[in-house]
């Protein structure tokens, strides 16, 4: 927020915790959706934000420690960019990338809605279960 200030940044807003009931009007009103996870969780954890996204059709740009599986599934999902959390100069790199090529988002979009339907649905999810306990 000080960085806002700062660099007279008017086209970046901070919002309270959304109620549940309010999440999907607010994916809605957003370009890209945003993940963050800092180098010191090194577990291969996938942010829950990421489902989200998929879910809402939501670009996505995603700054994870090198192990989160997250960047493997926006890679296969072609549904956004992702860097190493603490490695600045390939942030910004992917900030501008997605930037320079903001035609391509909602092609980013679909192709995680897609991958969402795919993979991570109810129906999907229990195939996946089926293959493992029969």
């Amino acid at each position: 927020m000080e960085t806002k200030e700062r660099e007279g940044a008017n086209n970046v807003y901070f919002e309270n915790w959304a109620p549940k009931e309010e999440y999907r009007d607010l994916l809605k009103e957003m370009d890209v959706g945003l993940i963050t996870l800092t180098a010191k969780n090194t577990t291969p954890a996938v942010p829950a934000k990421l489902m989200g996204y998929l879910a809402a059709g939501l670009p996505v740009l995603g700054f994870l420690h090198k192990e989160s599986e997250a960047h493997k599934i926006i890679r296969e999902a072609g549904c956004g960019e992702t860097a190493p959390y603490d490695d600045e100069d390939a942030c910004l790199n992917i900030i501008l990338q997605m930037y320079d090529n903001r035609e391509n988002l909602k092609v980013m979009g679909s192709n995680g809605l897609e991958y969402a339907r795919k993979f991570l649905s109810i129906e999907a999810v229990i195939r996946q279960w089926e293959k493992i306990i029969i």
